[in-house]
């Protein structure tokens, strides 16, 4: 009796455990990820709420065309949200990419000769979008809807130039433009799926190799060796032993 007992509370025990595991976390590092992200979003709105709570210009909105998918004024500057080589933001004939853009207070590299002002940059060795024509609250106001950091305003050191536009008003454009011009948004963003969002579930084509044969590919590169690697080789070898020259 005393044995089927502990038997029962030993079974009983296994079962807890079981259930207590079916509540872990899958994967210690995904979790780890999602928390941070989650901590970084919050910054994010807070710092961004902060640059409102300081004054932001008034925005004009226009009408979207081909692949812009943001164009508004500000201050009387025309300021466009468009898919290139990824999304870039582009004034004029100007363009930055927005996944790694900032905005800072700073001489022109390239154009040592200029006073300081404020510039949307990627490095400060790079060409510059300059907003030396907006006011403070203009600058602020691009910042807000394009997700750009203004180093020099709030404190900026621990957030992330990419979540800041994953949470902007233009990222969120930018996806209701991809899911309107579905196979548009495939082509221009083949080199950055993490920009598709539904769309990147769907497969895209393979890319056709630009060389028509093995024969006009060794004669750009070189002859292909044989396989190095003993597994290799035996993975490869035809009936005589001897490994394919591939």
């Amino acid at each position: 009796m005393q044995s089927e007992r502990l038997g029962e509370d030993a079974r009983n025990e296994q079962d807890g455990n079981a259930h207590e595991n079916d509540f872990a976390p899958a994967d210690p590092a995904l979790d780890a990820i999602a928390r941070w992200k989650q901590a970084m979003r919050e910054r994010v709105a807070e710092y961004f709420s902060g640059l409102r709570r300081q004054g932001a210009a008034t925005v004009r909105r226009h009408s979207i065309k081909g692949r812009s998918f943001v164009d508004l004024s500000i201050e009387g500057v025309r300021f466009k949200g468009q898919v290139r080589n990824g999304p870039v933001v582009v004034v004029r004939d100007d363009d930055c990419p927005l996944s790694s853009a900032s905005i800072t207070f700073g001489a022109d590299y390239l154009q040592p000769g200029r006073p300081p002002q404020w510039a949307i940059c990627n490095y400060r060795t790079q060409r510059r979008i300059s907003l030396g024509a907006l006011s403070l609250d203009g600058v602020r106001a691009v910042a807000c809807e394009f997700g750009l950091v203004v180093h020099g305003m709030g404190e900026t050191h621990m957030l992330s130039e990419s979540e800041c536009f994953v949470s902007s008003r233009a990222y969120a454009e930018l996806q209701a433009w991809v899911q309107r011009y579905s196979t548009l948004a495939r082509k221009l963003l083949r080199d950055h799926p993490e920009f598709l969002g539904p769309l990147r579930l769907q497969a895209a084509p393979p890319r056709r190799s630009r060389y028509r044969s093995l024969r006009e590919f060794e004669y750009f590169t070189g002859p292909v060796d044989p396989l190095p690697h003993p597994a290799l080789e035996s993975a490869v070898a035809d009936d005589k032993g001897k490994p394919y020259n591939l």
